[in-house]
């Protein structure tokens, strides 16, 4: 712990361990007393081993820590793989966002308190640094607060230099060991300021800079980050890359000993020689941007990169994960070529990197956006037949659990919930049901208004909270308010606010010779759903005809006039909806 006072005077501190009391005596003898009670702030939840700043809150009297932006962030990053640890020095600048403020808190993440340490801050003027401030509440938050004798207001900036070290070994995304090293912004792995998350500020914005990034290598490796690349050399057994970003961005990076390959702004790095052709994973990724762009709006970028992660660097609980200038994978996903599974993390640049979502139901809003429209993409470029066979059992890098098929595995496995209910502190479980369940919501939603109106609400949504959060709430207003012809309300309630789904029986028998009768009961409990199902017609093991009838009720009857008389029906022949087959197992409902 470091303190410096103005005049000389003591600076006290209490026997609670988690009160820190900071006097400063002014030249007319009037005093200030700040209290920072370190166990005022919480981290809201963990999933699949990656800790999340979600939502930190603190006592009011302490939000003079708060309120401070990066304006520009440069660093200088050195790597000691046989020592699994990784040093950074730089030079942060802050501007001052909140009416006034006596200086700034800079957070970065570690695990279990251990990973991450401040060796140092400093800043010209500072009355009073503390740094390394943790507690059992806190565990995975290393804090250093800065202050000033007197407070700044709105607008100003000042420039912090630090430099934080560690063995950041077995964290989701925040690792080094002898086959390379990675750290993602979502472990806040270099210093940010601490925000006020309750507002409207995520962790993205708050990390988000502009700025130089310097990595000090072993000979044989190459890094990737956020930026372009402007300078190499070596010196001795040291590889030295320096980066420069003019975009604002949270950074994150790579390295390791990778080959790369670059066409159309994108990136390749390969550890291994076998699997997927980078020329073409190349040309791929290229098709899955441009896809994006036009659906969901373009994004300012200084190229992107596709990067190979080994299997001993982070947690197992991941295949791939997208960061802001790039998405990394696993061996295996390169291997089997999985173009479902880079889609999807490229979608992710846009939905969970650029839009934060928060609040109950979060997760539909990035993982089931991106899975759905990974699955989308897919269209592209199997036929029709071989797409609607993905949505339902997987395939392409599409896990079986987190198709139709899987669904309602997990409903038999009492495993469903209510979309719109999972909380912020969930399990495994939820993102299965999301990747399943969540991904066919918008497989319906795009069926039931139209690739214009659905396209177009999702490039509004995103363009009014680019930097910013959404929550569950917000993206239904937005969609019942723009399309209000389809009856959204209903929709999204029977889909994201109860459990289940349909389970449909059907009869039908010809009244004469050119009139049809159907008799379709929805069988599972609750309301009834409303649905527009379509309905084949089949004589000869030949379509005679397809209908689309309206279902609101439990039990209705539908008379249809035929030129022949059919010998049999099927419900929902195209797969638009999301409904019991046989196919997909046992009826959940029946014992």
């Amino acid at each position: 712990m470091v303190r410096r006072n103005t005049d000389g005077h003591g600076s006290g501190r209490t026997d609670n361990m988690n009160e820190i009391i900071i006097t400063y005596t002014f030249a007319m003898k009037s005093h200030i007393t700040y209290l920072l009670t370190a166990a005022s702030f919480f981290v809201l939840f963990k999933s699949a081993g990656q800790v999340s700043i979600d939502s930190i809150a603190m006592e009011p009297h302490a939000k003079n820590g708060w309120g401070w932006k990066i304006d520009n962030l440069d660093m200088e990053i050195t790597f000691a793989p046989d020592e699994e640890m990784v040093r950074i020095t730089g030079k942060i600048t802050l501007e001052l966002q909140e009416e006034n403020s006596l200086g700034p808190t800079l957070a970065i993440l570690g695990s279990n308190g251990k990973s991450m340490k401040f060796d140092q801050v400093s800043s010209k003027g500072a009355a009073s640094i503390i740094l390394n401030q943790q507690n059992d509440e806190i565990p995975d938050v290393t804090l250093a607060h800065i202050r000033f004798a007197m407070p700044f207001e709105r607008g100003r900036s000042i420039t912090v230099s630090f430099s934080v070290s560690g063995n950041p070994t077995d964290t989701c995304c925040f690792d080094i060991n002898e086959d390379g090293a990675i750290g993602s912004w979502n472990n806040a792995w270099h210093p940010i300021p601490l925000f006020d998350v309750k507002g409207e500020v995520s962790l993205a914005k708050a990390s988000i800079s502009t700025g130089k990034s310097t990595f000090y290598l072993p000979r044989e490796w190459h890094a990737m980050t956020e930026g372009e690349l402007t300078e190499t050399h070596e010196s001795g057994n040291i590889r030295i890359e320096v980066f420069q970003t003019s975009i604002p961005l949270a950074r994150s990076f790579v390295a390791g000993p990778y080959d790369i390959t670059t066409r159309k702004g994108i990136s390749i790095f390969k550890v291994a020689q076998e699997g997927s052709d980078p020329e073409e994973l190349l040309e791929t990724a290229s098709e899955i941007f441009s896809e994006l762009e036009r659906k969901w709006g373009s994004i300012e970028r200084e190229g992107y990169s596709i990067v190979e992660v080994p299997n001993t660097l982070g947690t197992s609980t991941w295949g791939g994960s997208s960061q802001q200038g790039m998405f990394w994978a696993r061996p295996r996903t390169f291997a089997e070529n999985q173009i479902a599974v880079f889609a999807h993390e490229i979608g992710h640049l846009w939905w969970g990197n650029m839009v934060t979502t928060a609040g109950d139901g979060f997760l539909l809003l990035n993982e089931g956006i991106v899975h759905a429209e990974a699955c989308t993409f897919m269209e592209t470029i199997l036929d029709k037949e071989a797409a609607s066979h993905l949505r339902r059992f997987g395939g392409h890098g599409v896990n079986n659990l987190h198709t139709a098929n899987g669904y309602f595995k997990l409903w038999r496995e009492n495993k469903d919930m209510a979309i719109s209910e999972i909380p912020s502190n969930h399990d495994e479980n939820a993102k299965d049901l999301v990747w399943s369940k969540g991904q066919w919501f918008f497989h319906m939603l795009r069926y039931k208004i139209g690739n214009r109106a659905f396209y177009g609400t999702m490039a509004s949504i995103f363009d009014e909270h680019r930097d910013k959060i959404l929550t569950l709430q917000a993206f239904r207003d937005t969609f019942i308010e723009t399309v209000p012809e389809h009856d959204l309300e209903q929709f999204f309630g029977q889909w994201l606010d109860q459990t289940g789904a349909p389970i449909l029986s059907h009869d039908f028998r010809i009244a004469d010779d050119e009139t049809v009768v159907v008799s379709i009961v929805q069988t599972q409990t609750g309301k009834p759903y409303h649905l527009d199902l379509d309905i084949r017609f089949i004589a000869n093991d030949q379509e005679i005809g397809i209908h689309t009838v309206r279902l609101t009720k439990k039990a209705q009857t539908f008379e249809f006039k035929l030129n022949k008389a059919p010998e049999g029906i099927e419900l929902d022949p195209l797969h638009k909806l999301l409904i019991w087959m046989p196919e997909y197992g046992e009826n959940p409902i029946e014992p």
